[in-house]
């Protein structure tokens, strides 16, 4: 799942599970890098892009750290916050 929020032009990525079999074998990382492609290139609004997680997830943390995203102190609910910059990219 993903959208763009109109209010700020920044891309987010929500409900993203990727089935237990299938973690580690690069179908997470290729699934968030397309997705984040989509985001800054044919929605070329787009300036940056969110997705939160589990502070005890520790794999999606190291992932998604991999992939250039950062902690950004926000707060989903319980979950953290991460953004990729498009200039970071």
């Amino acid at each position: 799942m993903w959208g763009v929020d109109p209010g700020d032009q920044s891309g987010w990525i929500g409900g993203l599970v990727i089935a237990q079999a299938r973690q580690r074998n690069g179908f997470d990382r290729a699934t968030v890098k397309a997705l984040t492609r989509r985001l800054f290139e044919d929605e070329a609004c787009c300036r940056s892009c969110a997705l939160s997680y589990s502070p005890g997830n520790s794999a999606a943390r190291a992932l998604y750290r991999s992939l250039g995203f950062v902690e950004t102190g926000e707060r989903e609910d319980d979950e953290l916050v991460a953004r990729l910059s498009s200039a970071d990219r």
